[in-house]
């Protein structure tokens, strides 16, 4: 496999999940910038090998073959993350990035030697489960910040890794297992009033739906 087919696989495994509805050549091509022509070149391959199902005008899924390559290259995703994070120092709206580039390499089992080494962590660190090899990936389920009222509180567990996302809560003081309180939710504004350690921020309702937790 090149690193372009495994990116296809990739991009195409959360639309194959359940209930999901699959996602069709021009979105592909839309994600990754590049022609309708080069990315049915790419289907085309991909369907030869056996990892997608592909009809002309229909959403593309993933065959249990795609979504078992997407499964491994995510789960190597992720512990290349808790490696850098942990062992190397990097900032958690970092690792995303290198591990990206990362996820690729797996030569002579490098990535399960890796996983062993750090004591085979259950999570990345943005609070994504590390799916076991032959399983499902699964998904604590956590609720999002937004939907949480005021006087509660609320212990982070998980972060949509996305850098700038990471970037604004580390600036406010949070990580996983940070506890919020809610002061104030200002539905006009669409933001909510929140204390971290006791020092008062604000973060708006689109950030706090991609924070995830408990009420504690």
């Amino acid at each position: 496999m090149t690193k372009s087919e495994e990116d296809y696989i990739k991009l195409l495994y959360q639309p194959s999940l359940p209930n999901q509805g699959g996602m069709k050549a021009s979105s592909i091509a839309k994600f990754f910038g590049y022609t309708e022509q080069s990315v049915h070149e790419m289907i085309k391959r991909l369907q030869e090998k056996k990892l997608l199902e592909f009809v002309p005008y229909k959403p593309i899924f993933l065959t249990a073959k795609g979504r078992n390559l997407a499964l491994t290259m995510i789960r190597s995703h992720r512990i290349w993350e808790v490696f850098l994070y942990e062992k190397l120092g990097y900032r958690w709206d970092e690792v995303h990035a290198l591990s990206e580039l990362l996820e690729h390499i797996n030569h002579e089992g490098i990535v399960e030697r890796l996983y062993q080494f750090l004591n085979q962590p259950k999570h990345c660190p943005h609070g994504n489960r590390i799916p076991l090899l032959d399983k499902a990936d699964e998904m604590d389920s956590w609720i999002p910040l937004s939907q949480i009222m005021i006087g509660n509180q609320f212990t982070v567990k998980r972060v949509e890794d996305d850098p700038e996302l990471l970037s604004f809560l580390t600036s406010i003081h949070i990580e996983l297992g940070t506890t919020v309180n809610i002061i104030n939710v200002d539905g006009f504004n669409e933001v909510m009033q929140i204390s971290v350690n006791h020092q008062p921020c604000v973060i708006s309702f689109k950030n706090a739906s991609r924070v995830f937790g408990e009420n504690s």
